[in-house]
């Protein structure tokens, strides 16, 4: 499994509170003759404007990887904390 960030374009955000994807992916092997295709799921996690569900990343998608899926979990907000 590999596990990795990435950025999302700013759109508008404050530097601290950019939008960005964490990436839950298959291991890939070299001697393989055919590489392994995976359906993918992405997940936005509940929450409110001021914070997202811990609960509902990181356990959802290592039991979605367990299942064989490709996952992404969209880390995003809906207000800028620099306003309040």
């Amino acid at each position: 499994m590999k596990v990795f960030n990435i950025e999302c374009p700013k759109f508008g955000y404050e530097s601290s509170n950019k939008p960005f994807i964490t990436a839950y992916i298959h291991d890939q092997f070299v001697n393989k003759p055919v590489s392994d295709e995976y359906p993918a799921m992405i997940i936005c996690p509940g929450g409110g404007y001021r914070m997202l569900s811990e609960r509902n990343q990181e356990p959802v998608a290592l039991a979605l990887l367990s299942e064989g899926y490709q996952v992404f979990v969209l880390n995003y907000s809906l207000i800028n904390p620099d306003e309040t």
